[in-house]
């Protein structure tokens, strides 16, 4: 996510991060209880704000 760009999870399905990077300059907001699992090297950077709604799950 370039700087300046948006990023929205939601949903109640759960999310797969399988052998990517994600990398967010941008902002991003995480809402509902789907949760976000990471496999097989997965990678999260995180280099603007990021939002978690109180019913989501953790990133595992």
């Amino acid at each position: 996510m370039p700087p300046g760009g948006s990023l929205w999870i939601d949903g109640t399905a759960i999310k797969y991060l399988n052998q990517r990077v994600l990398h967010n300059q941008g902002s991003a907001v995480w809402t509902n209880t789907g949760g976000i699992y990471g496999c097989y090297g997965a990678v999260v950077n995180r280099g603007g704000p990021y939002l978690l709604d109180h019913e989501a799950q953790k990133i595992r």
